[in-house]
């Protein structure tokens, strides 16, 4: 998924209600605390998700959300991102893959 096509998911409200729903049960699985205000914008979210895993280990959420480091690496050295920003993206990408892939096969 593009960026441009990530925030026209995120703005769909339905879709995106499920959305922090689903990132907020997978942090909470994972002992993360996840209590920012959560805007309906891709940047946004990637600039949260960065602060908070900036101050967490995040190990189990990736585990919890299904994220492997080569995906991480792959995604980095791909789009030439640092590495926080590349977790942060990945989770968007995943939690609302899980949405959507629930909504079409509910």
């Amino acid at each position: 998924m593009q960026k441009n096509e990530l925030d026209n998911y995120l703005i769909n409200h339905k879709l995106f209600e499920l959305f922090k729903k689903q990132i907020l049960k997978d942090f909470e699985m994972a002992g993360i605390q996840l209590d920012e205000v959560l805007l309906p914008n891709f940047n946004d979210l990637v600039l949260k998700l960065k602060n908070l895993l900036l101050k967490n280990k995040f190990e189990a959420l990736l585990y919890r959300i299904d994220i492997s480091e080569e995906q991480i690496k792959n995604y980095c050295s791909k789009n030439e991102i640092d590495f926080l920003t590349a977790v942060s993206e990945l989770i968007i990408k995943r939690e609302l893959q899980k949405v959507i892939f629930k909504i079409n096969y509910k």
